[in-house]
């Protein structure tokens, strides 16, 4: 069974330090530390990175004790976006430098469930990636809550951007994912290619399918609509992505029966 991909973001408990609120999480690299000031939310992790941002720009710091490197982004008509790893649930930063194109800053990985109490590391860094993301909400625009699939450079991002499905995915030979599909209610399809966009719809969960590397749409009848291809990711990661598309594809439907009812 595919696992279950949860996109819900809360609001966790903090405390107060410096007239700043402070929440820590344990992490694969190290303490994780995000202070969130007046003019600033900066994320410490352990001693070898540091995420700042502020009201003009994005900073990403390795902190190497000979020659810090850093990495400066601006956040003028841009977006930043904190999604959840399927089914990892790591922690993803990415930066949006214009419309249509995306890339992942930063991360932070989970302590594996092995590890003496990894439940409440879990916990822990879900509390303070829901506040992170909560803090950022000015930067987000349209998008409501995103999740990642796959691992490394090859990761497909899916942005929830409340009637639409957003789908971001590394083409061959290009170095930044790019955005390849909505996936809307009632069905609406927009295939984004090299030759431009092509509306397209859908009329059921039972048109999404997974064929090997692709997921795919089709009519009632079978006659293929489109595909997107998705090799780059692991074969559960494609079919909860096409259960989740499903379940957009009929979520009008099914709230235009409760209210019927």
């Amino acid at each position: 069974m595919a696992a279950q991909c949860s996109l819900n973001i809360l609001v966790g408990p903090y405390r107060e330090a410096h007239g700043s609120e402070v929440l820590e999480a344990p992490t694969r690299q190290g303490l994780a530390r995000l202070e969130l000031g007046p003019a600033s939310v900066i994320l410490q992790v352990g001693e070898q990175h540091r995420v700042s941002i502020s009201p003009r720009e994005l900073s990403v710091t390795q902190l190497d004790k000979r020659k810090p490197k850093r990495k400066a982004y601006p956040l003028h008509e841009t977006r930043l976006i904190v999604a959840r790893g399927n089914p990892t649930e790591d922690v993803g930063l990415w930066y949006e430098p214009r419309d249509g194109m995306v890339h992942r800053v930063f991360g932070l990985q989970q302590v594996p469930l092995l590890d003496h109490d990894a439940m409440k590391a879990w916990k822990d860094v879900d509390r303070l990636a829901n506040r992170w993301a909560n803090a950022l909400a000015d930067y987000r625009g349209d998008v409501i809550r995103a999740a990642e699939f796959g691992r490394g450079a090859d990761r497909v991002l899916m942005t929830d951007n409340g009637d639409c499905y957003t789908i971001y995915v590394r083409r061959l030979f290009r170095e930044r994912p790019r955005r390849i599909l909505d996936v809307c209610d009632s069905g609406r399809l927009t295939f984004v290619t090299r030759q431009g966009e092509k509306q397209k719809t859908c009329y059921s969960r039972y048109g999404v399918t997974v064929l090997g590397d692709r997921v795919r749409f089709a009519e009632p009848d079978g006659t293929d609509i489109g595909s997107i291809w998705l090799p780059w990711i692991a074969p559960e990661d494609r079919d909860e992505l096409a259960r989740l598309f499903g379940k957009r594809i009929d979520q009008s439907d099914a709230a235009s029966s409760s209210r019927a009812g």
